[in-house]
Order: C-alpha cells, then sequence, then structure tokens
C-alpha cells in the first residue's frame, strides 16, 4: 500500500474512511493521484491543503476521496442521480496552494507539463483547483508527458 510522503492520510481522506480506517485508508487512493501530489508539493515549494479537518474543526472533508456518506455523494443518492466521481475512485482532490489563485495553479501546471510524474486532469471554469488522473473527460485540461 503505497503512502504519501508529504501528506498525512487526514488530508486525502474524507473522515468517515478515517475513523473507519485510519491508516488503512490509504489503500482508498490510487499511486498515480500519491505521486502526482507528493511531486507537487515538492516543486511548487508552497504548502498544499486538501482536506482540514484534523486541524481545523468544521475544516473541509470532501476535498480528497469521498465515500457514500459524505454529503455531495448522499445528496446525489437522494436525488436518485447516478454519481461516479473521481473523488469516489480515489484519483481526485480539490487543492488549495497558499498564496497562488486557480489560474496561477494552472498556469504553473502548464509550464510544468511535460516534467509531471503522471497524465493529469485539470477542471475548468470552477473556482477551485480540481486535479484526477481519470483519463479523459469533458471540460477538463488533460496534461500528458510526450
Amino acid at each position: 500500500m503505497k503512502r504519501a510522503v508529504n501528506f498525512l492520510i487526514q488530508e486525502l481522506v474524507c473522515d468517515h474512511l478515517y475513523v473507519a480506517y485510519g491508516e488503512g485508508a490509504w489503500r482508498y487512493l490510487r499511486d498515480e493521484l500519491i505521486d502526482f501530489l507528493d511531486w507537487f508539493r515538492d516543486v511548487v515549494d508552497r504548502p498544499v491543503y486538501v482536506n482540514t479537518y484534523k486541524w481545523h474543526d468544521g475544516g473541509s472533508t470532501q476535498r480528497g476521496v469521498r465515500c457514500n456518506l459524505c454529503q455531495l455523494v448522499r445528496q446525489k443518492t437522494s436525488d436518485n442521480k447516478v454519481y461516479l466521481s473521481p473523488h469516489m475512485q480515489g484519483i481526485a482532490v480539490d487543492l488549495h496552494v497558499v498564496g497562488m489563485t486557480t489560474a496561477e495553479v494552472h498556469k504553473f501546471l502548464e509550464d510544468n507539463k511535460y516534467d509531471l510524474p503522471v497524465p493529469i486532469r485539470i477542471e475548468k471554469n470552477v473556482l477551485h483547483v480540481h486535479i484526477d488522473t481519470r483519463n479523459s473527460g469533458m471540460d477538463m485540461i488533460e496534461y500528458c508527458r510526450p
């Protein structure tokens, strides 16, 4: 089971998964996402935040891996909508980089796309930074090493 060097498990999975599985929750993250996150935190050389519930009461809980108990997932089920987000597959995060806007993070990734350790997708036209390692999709910018 691969573990990130630069992140704690609580940063990358919802609080439900952490309570249920503790450190064993690493198994719900794909290696490609872990490789990207460790690379990104090293090269951007700034604090990078995904979930913050470990440090802040009421902090974010659904920006990494989401489970069936998470509000976003429960709401889709309640609305009788099919929902299989990359967040539920362990291949997506919504992140915040201290001192950088969403546009600046996107530009940083564009400028460093040839150094990426894995192919990624970036969600377009949103106010936050969504990154995943799914191989295709609409409304996404895709970066792959040549």
